[in-house]
């Protein structure tokens, strides 16, 4: 027997068998709620909630007997205080944020970047230098067997290669657009910060960036982290093929719309910067090996691909009849599998990863680093669920990847969630024992009736931070007086179970810095600078890294915070070409923490604080 499904807010029937799972079909419609379930079907994040026939259900655990009639939670409709545990973590589906820069299109090609997140995808639409010209790939054909059908960015040397990127001034935009509050850097420092950040702030200006975006990755729906969804493909080709097309239509869409608000034909060349699961997700490709010993991937270099191969639309769908979706500004696009191409010029390209662990994420990072002066090094680390360390210096990149777990994103945090609206992103107590917190707001006029929901990454080191600062927090990470769990704010509390995630965190990225130092064979004196990046850094206080135990103390003077380098990096391949790209993954020295002989004694000892 078949039921039928209706969601009256975003005019949208379908029809499905008896006893089919809520959250599954929610899922293939594209149309899950709330983002979808952080905890990948699990049933313990509360995240997929809706009101189904006038009740409040989790959608995973709904199985579907009878007619339904759907509607959406908003902010409106909760109740902290009266809903169940995690029900804190329902926040309405976040709005695609983006900025428009203004600029003035002068008729050259278009660039995208596209840095793809595991929980969020950014993008920056950039007008290339007038005279850009694709030119071939000059590597030797017996490494690159596919050589006659790609097409290289050019190497000319528009700009000197002293001109790095950092921190656009399109993306403060962006942030502060989000925040209402700009991020404050904290840049007081030694080495080359200070020279770094003054030397590379006007790129994407140079660029004439059109626009910046940021969107929702839908994968999430299967999970916030990417064993959630390797495991989810396992399941079934169906499950790989709707895992890959839920990413290409979000990037798909993405790309037409901007064309469609600046009224421009196609865009010329799409780079894509990614773990090695995101891009193996995104080909549709069977992923399996990564979550299993050895943990190899066939994905550590992947050559450029038509847009036909990948069902990325570049092309204008009011301009152009060669399309695979129906688009429309208001709705989500839907796939039609009979769509066809015209182009087949290999345009999408894909930053080249250093081993399974160490993605092209990574990689875009490093190549946008200035050359540490002669005999000293740059720590570079990228913080997330899983933090990557580099060592750069004297021509080497020594690179590691600490299991921090999600944490850092809001998982396994009793009241933990995405940077999104509502959630505590600054936290610090005053000289009269008052916190002071900050909250992500959203973009309308009602800022003032948003209340803290829940607390985020950057939001979980400051509290951290400050629990240490004010002595509340013992070395060994006991709340001192027994209060248990700590009150941050109005039903948002910080239990001991969430410090211990927290120490075990912290404790990998701290035995991964030390063990690469080691491994290098230098000290803290060594250190140049220690340049931190990831989807929160804009908002971590450098203090706070300090203060919480994530940075030895020692390097508190050379610390700088740089934003989203996957984007600024995966930009800057407009200009430099992809040689550079892949000279790191080619060079690049990929050292196993775990299986490093002091890894574990080292890892105990760290879980303290000092």
């Amino acid at each position: 027997m078949k039921y039928t499904v209706s969601i009256p807010e975003i005019d949208l029937s379908f029809e499905v068998e008896e006893g089919a799972n809520l959250l599954t079909e929610l899922i293939l419609h594209k149309v899950f709620p709330n983002d979808g379930s952080y905890c990948g079907g699990v049933r313990d994040c509360g995240r997929c909630a809706i009101i189904s026939n006038g009740v409040k259900v989790l959608s995973c655990k709904t199985y579907i007997n009878c007619d339904l009639t759907l509607q959406y939670l908003d902010l409106s409709q909760m109740s902290i205080k009266d809903s169940p545990e995690n029900d804190r973590n329902l926040i309405r589906r976040r709005r695609m944020l983006s900025v428009d820069r203004g600029k003035y299109y002068s008729g050259g090609k278009i660039g995208v970047a596209v840095d793809l997140g595991t929980t969020t995808i950014h993008y920056a639409f950039v007008e290339l230098p007038s005279g850009y010209k694709k030119i071939p790939d000059r590597g030797k054909k017996k490494e690159n067997p596919l050589k006659n059908r790609q097409e290289e960015f050019s190497q000319e040397e528009y700009y000197p290669d002293s001109i790095k990127m950092r921190i656009a001034e399109g993306l403060r935009e962006f942030l502060e657009n989000e925040k209402k509050e700009g991020a404050i850097l904290e840049v007081s420092c030694k080495g080359k910060g200070e020279e770094f950040l003054s030397e590379i702030r006007d790129i994407f200006e140079e660029l004439n960036v059109l626009k910046i975006s940021s969107s929702i990755n839908p994968q999430v729906a299967f999970g916030g982290d990417i064993i959630s969804r390797i495991s989810a493909s396992l399941n079934s080709s169906d499950a790989r093929e709707t895992l890959k097309s839920l990413v290409t239509t979000s990037i798909s869409y993405e790309i037409c719309k901007f064309l469609i608000e600046k009224d421009l034909y196609e865009v010329d060349y799409v780079v894509i910067s990614g773990n090695v699961t995101m891009i193996a997700l995104l080909l549709g490709e069977d992923a399996s090996s990564i979550s299993q010993h050895p943990y190899k991937s066939n994905y550590l270099t992947v050559y450029p691909k038509t847009p036909f191969e990948t069902q990325i639309q570049v092309y204008n769908p009011q301009k152009h009849r060669a399309t695979i979706f129906s688009f429309s500004t208001d709705s989500s696009p839907e796939i039609e599998k009979s769509g066809e191409y015209l182009n087949n010029v290999p345009i999408i390209h894909f930053i080249p990863a250093i081993s399974t662990f160490v993605g092209g994420d990574f990689v875009s990072g490093l190549s946008i680093l200035p050359e540490p002066g002669k005999g000293k090094y740059f720590i570079f680390i990228d913080m997330g669920t899983n933090t990557e360390i580099g060592i750069v210096g004297e021509g080497r990149y020594i690179v590691g990847s600490a299991p921090a777990g999600p944490c850092f994103e809001g998982g396994n945090i009793s009241c933990g969630m995405r940077a999104e609206v509502g959630a505590i992103y600054s936290y610090f107590i005053n000289e009269n024992g008052v916190a002071e917190i900050r909250i992500f707001e959203g973009k309308e006029n009602d800022s003032d009736n948003i209340k803290p929901l829940g607390i985020c990454g950057s939001g979980l080191i400051d509290i951290i931070a400050e629990l240490r600062r004010t002595g509340l927090l013992e070395d060994e990470g006991i709340l001192l007086n027994g209060e248990n769990p700590f009150r941050v704010a109005e039903d948002i509390n910080l239990s001991q179970k969430d410090i211990r995630e927290f120490q075990l965190a912290k404790s990998a990225i701290i035995t991964g810095i030390e063990i690469l130092m080691e491994k290098v064979g230098i000290g803290h004196k060594d250190v140049e600078n220690v340049f931190v990046s990831g989807g929160f850094s804009e908002a971590i206080s450098i203090k706070s890294l300090i203060n919480s135990g994530i940075i030895p103390k020692e390097l508190s003077d050379r610390c700088v915070t740089l934003g989203n380098t996957s984007l600024f990096g995966a930009t800057s391949i407009f200009l430099k070409g992809r040689n550079s790209f892949s000279k790191i993954a080619k060079t690049g020295e990929y050292v196993d923490f775990v299986a490093e002989k002091n890894f574990q004694s080292k890892f105990i000892e760290n879980i303290k604080f000092k």
